[in-house]
């Protein structure tokens, strides 16, 4: 998605939206801030998600794949 989205997300009872819209230059949605952060680290980008069917996160990369790097991936799930 795309990180400094301005759409409100709903997502089962839960609302998302991008709190710092106006307050910052390039500011970032509150989904990429939950799924990206990491302990110990800044946020950045880019990164990639991969989540199983009940949305829950398998595993995150925190650089860019190549096409052939992330179809690879996701045939290990």
């Amino acid at each position: 998605m795309n990180p400094e989205s301005t759409d409100t997300i709903v997502f089962g009872n839960d609302i998302f939206i991008n709190e710092h819209i106006g307050k910052k230059r390039h500011s970032t949605h509150k989904i990429p801030l939950l799924l990206v952060s990491r302990r110990n680290h800044p946020f950045s980008l880019s990164a990639i998600i991969i989540l199983d069917k009940k949305f829950e996160i398998i595993t995150r990369y925190f650089k860019y794949l190549s096409p052939i790097e992330l179809i690879q991936s996701l045939k290990n799930y």
